[in-house]
C-alpha cells in the first residue's frame, strides 16, 4: 500500500500480513525512503460469547533495568511497577510507577495470545518522555483459569532533561533504556496467612526483611536495610525507630488487597564542615510481585543527595532514585 505524503515528502510504503487464526498482523513494514520501521498489531476479539476467561484477574509486575546499557550510570536504581485486572471483555487499565516516581496510567487490551501494548506519555516537559514496549499474558498449565499465569515483556524509558532551576530529579535526563517486565498473576493471601514464600516467624525472631540499595544511598553513614516479624495480620511489627535494630527509623505499612507496600525511613549525615544534614521520612513504595516459588515486593524510594561540594545548599542537591526490596528470610 502506498500512502502519498505533501510535497516534499516521499511516500511511504506500508505492507502487512494478515494472520486470521491468531486475529493479527505480522511481518508489517512501514518504509519511508531507506528508513524501515518494524510493527505487529492484534485486535480485540472478545465477546459475550467469547470471554477472556483464561486471563481474567489481578496481576502485579515489577520494572527492572537491563543490564550492561552504555547509559545505566545516568538512570534510576529502583524500579518501576504495574497493575492491572483483565476484564471478561479483556479490557484493562494499567496503574503503577515508573522508578523515577511518574504516574502509569492508561488503557489497553489483552490479544488473542496474551499481547498488551503500552504507551504512556511522561513528564511536563516539551518534549515529552514516554514509556513504551509490549508484554505478554503467559499462560500457565491450567489453560482454563489464570491463576498461574504469568507475564513477560520488554518496555523502554526515556526522560528529557529539564532546564528549570527547580528541578532537581534527573534534571539532565536520560536516552531510552531498556526495561525488563516481570510478574504474574497475584492472590492476595487469604485472612490469617502469609504471602508465598513467607513463613512464621518462630518465637522473636524476624521473617522479613527490607533492603535499601543505590540511589546515592552509599554516600550515607547509615544503612536504613533492616529485618523485622510480618505476622499473617501483615501488620508489620518493626523494632523500635531509632534503636539499634532500626537506625534509619524504618515504617512499613502493606495492603494484602493489592500487594502495595509503603513506608519511609530518615537519615543523618554530619559532612566534613561539621554541619548536620537530616534527610527525614524519605517515601518508597513497592508492589508485592509473584515470583517462581515466592512473591517478593520490587519498588523505588527518591532521595535527595548530600551536598557536594559541602558548602552546596541542601535543597538544591539532586534527587536520585534507590531501589527497595522486601523479601522474606528462609527459615
Amino acid at each position: 500500500i502506498t500512502i502519498k505524503r505533501p510535497a516534499p515528502l516521499a511516500a511511504l510504503e506500508l505492507a502487512f500480513a494478515i494472520d486470521p487464526d491468531r486475529d493479527e498482523i505480522r511481518e508489517a513494514t512501514l518504509t519511508a525512503g531507506n528508513e524501515v520501521c518494524r510493527f505487529t498489531a492484534w485486535r480485540n476479539v472478545w465477546t459475550a460469547g467469547r470471554q477472556a476467561q483464561a486471563y481474567r484477574g489481578l496481576y502485579n509486575a515489577a520494572l527492572f533495568k537491563v543490564a550492561g546499557q552504555t547509559q545505566a550510570s545516568s538512570t534510576p536504581d529502583g524500579h518501576g511497577y504495574l497493575s492491572f485486572t483483565i476484564a471478561p471483555l479483556g479490557s484493562l487499565t494499567l496503574s503503577g510507577k515508573t522508578a523515577d516516581g511518574e504516574s502509569i496510567t492508561g488503557s489497553a487490551f489483552v490479544g488473542l495470545e496474551g499481547q498488551v501494548l503500552v504507551h504512556k506519555s511522561l513528564y511536563t516537559t516539551h518534549p515529552k518522555g514516554s514509556l513504551s514496549g509490549t508484554f505478554r499474558v503467559e499462560r500457565g498449565a491450567d489453560l482454563d483459569l489464570a491463576k498461574d499465569n504469568t507475564l513477560t515483556g520488554n518496555l523502554t524509558q526515556s526522560r528529557p532533561a529539564n532546564p528549570a532551576t527547580a528541578a532537581r530529579l534527573y534534571r539532565s535526563g536520560f536516552d531510552a533504556y531498556n526495561l525488563e517486565l516481570a510478574g504474574g498473576f497475584y492472590s492476595p493471601p487469604l485472612s490469617g496467612s502469609y504471602w508465598f514464600g513467607f513463613t512464621a516467624p518462630i518465637s522473636t525472631s524476624p521473617n522479613a526483611r527490607l533492603i535499601f540499595n543505590g540511589g546515592g544511598l552509599a554516600m550515607s553513614s547509615l544503612d536504613p536495610s533492616l529485618s523485622f516479624r510480618l505476622p499473617a495480620t501483615h501488620l508489620p511489627s518493626l523494632p523500635a525507630p531509632g534503636s539499634t535494630l532500626n537506625r534509619g527509623a524504618v515504617t512499613c505499612r502493606i495492603s494484602p488487597a493489592t500487594g502495595l507496600v509503603t513506608g519511609s525511613f530518615s537519615l543523618s549525615d554530619t559532612l566534613t564542615t561539621g554541619a548536620l544534614i537530616k534527610r527525614s521520612n524519605v517515601a518508597y513504595q513497592a508492589l508485592v510481585i509473584p515470583q517462581i516459588g515466592r512473591q517478593i515486593a520490587h519498588g523505588y524510594f527518591l532521595l535527595p543527595q548530600l551536598p557536594t561540594p559541602a558548602s552546596q545548599p541542601p535543597a538544591s542537591t539532586a534527587i536520585l532514585s534507590g531501589e527497595v526490596r522486601l523479601l522474606p528470610i528462609e527459615p
